[in-house]
């Protein structure tokens, strides 16, 4: 389960939250980790990530909607990982990353005093995104099952048709890893 929060418009007051449902995400990681103790791997990570989130319909003061169409974001990373081992099969990771996104074209309908319009509501665009995340697991040889949370921001999308004062989205999510190592 992904959410976006933060502000499309402060003037408006109006959120990502208000324009986008929870999303769906798929990712790959790999990861090169060398032993510093019996306990704990260190070392580094790439990723290549993909979300996505529907529009939904968002309704001012006015009655004015506005409805978007699906908002994905593509983003690959690199960073620092660190992995240690509990005991007993039990493991914890945590992951600090920097990278790029890049956020699809965003078309919306838009609908003052009942008279519909199709828009451009964000421009396709190239951004920089950070990621800091954790995970929590159970190792079987070489194979880990993981469960964690993540906070994703990345740099705001381009705004088209509407004069809208955007913030940076973040992204908060869980997520359910298969790890393999060898």
């Amino acid at each position: 389960a992904l959410f976006a929060t933060g502000d499309v418009d402060e003037n408006r007051e109006l959120t990502f939250q208000h324009l986008f449902e929870r999303g769906q995400g798929f990712g790959a990681e790999a990861s090169l980790l060398l032993p510093i103790d019996p306990y704990m791997r260190a070392g580094g990570f790439v990723a290549a990530m993909w979300d996505g989130f529907d529009g939904k319909a968002s309704t001012d003061v006015f009655g004015d909607v506005l409805e978007p169409d699906r908002w994905d974001l593509f983003t690959i990373m690199g960073g620092v990982k660190g992995l240690w081992l509990l005991g007993g099969g039990i493991q914890a990771d945590g992951r600090v990353g920097l990278g790029a996104v890049h956020q699809s074209d965003v078309d919306a309908t838009y609908t003052v005093g009942g008279v519909p319009a199709e828009i451009r509501l964000f421009d396709s665009s190239w951004g920089a995104a950070f990621e800091g995340g954790f995970r929590f697991g159970y190792a079987a040889g070489p194979f880990a099952l993981e469960l964690g949370g993540f906070m994703f921001a990345c740099q705001e999308p381009d705004t088209v048709d509407l004069d809208l004062s955007l913030r940076a989205p973040v992204i908060f999510g869980l997520e359910l890893a298969l790890s393999f190592r060898f």
